[in-house]
């Protein structure tokens, strides 16, 4: 019998099973469901990145016989885009895997969110430094009103001392002018 029982595993950036499709018992064309997959698991964002989707006969001893791979990128994924399997180093898979439906969802590019928050971290530092600079030049100022004030203070105990001598001054005065 030609029959096989195929499925297939979709393998991340980090080489781990990101998803294992269900088994299409006796079967030589499957036509699995579609398959909802996290991008950013698959690429690291990365959307020109390879992704390894292999393909294998699930035999009822719990073994798999390997079928062949593809290799391929988000970005070059099409609908109704067919690749040939490839299986070992002469790609002498047999067979081909076509692509029904390429959907993107709430997928969203990592590269560009870090660019946003590069960004966004910039602004904050200005920010930062803006209030910094605001904040100095405030301390400054109460730095400068501080001195003006101790400043003040002297020359009042100053003016007061001076006001005492002159009163003692005139309080003598006036005790010479009534003798």
């Amino acid at each position: 019998r030609n029959m096989t029982d195929p499925y297939f595993e979709v393998y991340g950036f980090k080489g781990e099973i990101v998803y294992k499709s269900e088994v299409i018992t006796d079967c030589v064309n499957p036509e699995w469901q579609m398959a909802s997959m996290d991008v950013n698991a698959l690429t690291n964002g990365n959307l020109d990145m390879k992704i390894r989707v292999t393909f294998s006969d699930s035999d009822a001893d719990e073994k798999s016989d390997y079928l062949g791979q593809i290799l391929v990128s988000v970005n070059s994924l099409e609908n109704g885009q067919e690749h040939d399997l490839q299986k070992g180093l002469h790609n002498t898979g047999k067979g081909q895997i076509k692509i029904n439906k390429v959907d993107l969802k709430d997928f969203e590019d990592l590269r560009e969110r870090a660019k946003k928050l590069k960004e966004e971290a910039e602004e904050v530092r200005m920010s930062s430094y803006e209030t910094a600079r605001v904040s100095k030049a405030k301390f400054e100022e109460a730095q400068n009103a501080m001195m003006e004030a101790k400043q003040a203070q002297h020359d009042a105990a100053v003016a007061e001392e001076e006001a005492t001598k002159a009163s003692k001054t005139v309080e003598e005065l006036m005790a010479a002018l009534e003798l």
